[in-house]
């Protein structure tokens, strides 16, 4: 792992650490007349002073956060530098690169499958996409 992935890594999941805080620390307030459940009030104010507090307490450059409710996205916000050294700010729709540290959060998946009995950790990927090359077959393009 090269310093920049270990600092994208980290940076990745500071971001999915800040994210949670938020979740946890700004609770949803009841909307009046909400009819048999509960609907949320997004205060921005609470989520901006949270995610500011956070961001420096960890030194993070920067994040995008999104409050999806039912599907719908109900607010989005970009904090701080996507780039720190040209002043790039983060916006809503800001892609990060997280590096190798999607594969963690991959294994986790499949582990939690494995252990619903879902699929078998000895499964063929052809068991799920049938059109999926054969083991040791090459693709039209030479590639693997």
């Amino acid at each position: 792992m090269t310093p920049r992935t270990a600092t994208l890594g980290r940076l990745f999941l500071q971001s999915a650490a800040l994210a949670i805080l938020i979740a946890r620390t700004v609770p949803a307030a009841p909307a009046p007349n909400a009819p048999g459940r509960r609907a949320i009030t997004i205060d921005p104010a609470r989520i901006e002073e949270a995610v500011r507090a956070e961001m420096a307490r960890q030194r993070i450059p920067g994040v995008s956060l999104a409050v999806v409710k039912a599907g719908r996205i109900a607010y989005a916000q970009g904090f701080g530098y996507a780039n720190v050294e040209h002043h790039v700010s983060v916006r809503p729709e800001t892609v990060f690169q997280s590096g190798s540290v999607g594969k963690q959060f991959t294994a986790t998946a499949v582990m939690m499958l494995v252990e619903q009995g879902r699929i078998g950790l000895d499964d063929g990927i052809a068991k799920f996409f049938p059109q999926a090359p054969r083991s040791g077959s090459r693709s039209p393009s030479g590639g693997c």
